[in-house]
């Protein structure tokens, strides 16, 4: 079951307020804590596949989901995807673009681009009081059927092109505008490759905070985990996080962790720089996902990731 908020019943920010106050016994909640739209806080009309043009009708613009996120919805924060399409456009989506799209999917690729994106967040100055996170997708490539091996976590050279593109294109916007640093620090990116993540903190000049989505430490759940492209969080996972003291913070789902307070804790414990810890609250039914927290210390929480429409 996915919780989900739905501004229907009640404005998005009471429901929030109602469901963080369920945390006070499981949860430290940092005094600045984000409040996260998945998929700009609309995933009915969130584009997901522009490759069947049939569904593109459904896709809202993002500058109105934005506008709505943080206007009528009380979100701080929002999550976006991004997609590069044709080598040189950049735009939002959730799946990979094919190379010959419906003239729809075009213009919508071409509405939809992060420079329009990005200028809108900062001329509407949601870059003061607001957060984006985006997430850096990276293709499927850790299983070889050949000899039934899985390969490392690893950015391809078409990744690396994609990544730095979209820091290339970002600092170009942001340089037309005096609150450069202002803006920087209310840009995050996230992902489900640490080397991906590795690869963008050289490109964007150490200047933004860059968060690891977890993926699961189960047994089943890890193994066939790789099949969907993810890096599960194994032992030698664990260490490279440990190692990675650039790494600002983690995005982690209690459904598909074991022991998560274990888990997290010991990850922090040998960290100079601790990790500011995002729960996602989609993936259970709030009082199971309360469940695999009682009883156990209190982790501080910067950040919940819900699900709205």
């Amino acid at each position: 079951m996915q919780y989900s908020l739905s501004s229907k019943i009640a404005p998005i920010k009471e429901q929030v307020n109602e469901y963080i106050n369920g945390f006070k016994n499981y949860f430290h909640t940092h005094n600045l804590y984000n409040i996260i739209g998945h998929r700009i806080g609309d995933y009915k009309h969130y584009p997901k596949n522009l490759n069947d043009a049939k569904d593109i009708h459904k896709y809202k613009d993002i500058v109105a989901m934005i506008d709505h996120a943080f206007l009528n919805q009380g979100l701080t924060g929002i999550e976006l995807d991004l997609r590069q399409w044709n080598n040189n456009h950049i735009c939002v989506v959730h799946d990979t673009i094919r190379k010959n799209v419906s003239s729809q999917g075009e213009e919508y690729i071409v509405k939809n681009s992060l420079e329009n994106v990005l200028t809108h967040f900062i001329e509407k100055g949601y870059y003061k009081h607001k957060k984006l996170f985006i997430e850096i997708k990276v293709s499927g490539k850790f299983f070889r059927f050949k000899d039934k091996t899985f390969f490392p976590d690893y950015v391809s050279k078409e990744e690396r092109h994609f990544i730095g593109s979209v820091f290339s294109s970002t600092e170009e916007i942001i340089l037309k505008y005096p609150d450069k640093q202002q803006i920087r620090n209310s840009i995050n990116f996230i992902s489900f490759s640490l080397a991906a993540l590795h690869y963008a903190y050289r490109s964007g000049d150490e200047n933004y905070a860059l968060y690891l989505i977890l993926s699961t430490n189960q047994f089943m759940k890890k193994f066939l985990s790789r099949f969907f492209s993810y890096i599960p969080l194994t032992e030698a996972e664990k260490l490279r996080i440990q190692y990675s003291e650039w790494l600002k913070g983690l995005w982690f789902d209690p459904y598909y962790l074991q022991n998560p307070v274990e888990t997290l804790q010991e990850i922090n414990s040998q960290r100079k720089n601790k990790l500011e810890l995002f729960i996602s609250t989609y993936g259970m039914d709030p009082q199971k996902l309360l469940e695999k927290f009682k009883g156990k210390d209190k982790l501080e929480i910067h950040g919940v990731i819900f699900e709205c429409e």
